[in-house]
């Protein structure tokens, strides 16, 4: 910058720097006090604008754990969309505009999504509530954790006592059956499909009908 005393810029402007508001090409002349002119080469700028997802469209209450449910957002061309979920778990269009998830026993969840269009990024996210409760009329009510699992998971209860366990599966064939006395019970069932399962648990007083989804 030194030493120049007029700037001629290819978008019309005649400053010493310039915004660029639009994709194009760019160069600038420079010319000394003595009248001497050197130009720049050209660059070439491309503007990639700055995606603005839109409000995810899918139900946010009363939503039935263990049942699958459609979220979107509106589609934009080029752009990607990275999903994540909080108590719950993505059955499809993971990558899409369009997502199907399946809600976990929980009281309420988060969906979020990032949308890209490979340079820009944007967010929102949708909070839900759920029907599920711990039944008032049970003596020992129980929880499965987590729920949908991988494998591992633990049944819990208020407190411990004798209780008969059955794992069926959703032809209603009976997978293991076990009684023990513990206030958690963990499990494996990472050697079955995944699927919907049913726990029963057998107490003195009362039965107990859980469903637990495994996925892999």
């Amino acid at each position: 910058q030194g030493g120049m005393n007029d700037y001629f810029w290819s978008n019309g402007t005649y400053s010493s720097s310039i915004d660029i508001t639009q994709s194009g090409n760019y160069n600038v002349a420079l010319v000394n006090s003595f009248g001497c002119i050197d130009t720049s080469n050209i660059y070439t700028t491309i503007l990639h604008p700055l995606p603005i997802v839109s409000s995810i469209i899918g139900t946010t209450s009363g939503v039935t754990p263990l049942q699958q449910y459609v979220y979107v957002v509106t589609q934009n061309t080029g752009s990607t969309y990275s999903w994540n979920i909080t108590n719950g778990v993505i059955v499809s269009g993971q990558g899409s505009n369009v997502l199907t998830v399946m809600w976990s026993q929980a009281s309420n969840g988060i969906l979020s999504v990032i949308e890209s269009n490979g340079y820009c990024e944007d967010s929102t996210e949708l909070a839900i509530s759920t029907t599920f409760s711990v039944s008032e009329t049970a003596i020992n009510p129980a929880i499965l954790f987590p729920n949908p699992t991988k494998g591992m998971f633990k049944i819990v209860m208020n407190y411990a006592e004798p209780v008969k366990v059955h794992l069926i599966d959703s032809r209603g064939k009976e997978l293991s059956t076990f009684i023990k006395n513990s206030k958690e019970i963990e499990l494996d069932a990472s050697e079955y499909p995944a699927g919907v399962y049913q726990v029963i648990l057998e107490f003195e007083n009362e039965v107990q009908v859980l469903r637990l989804v495994v996925i892999h």
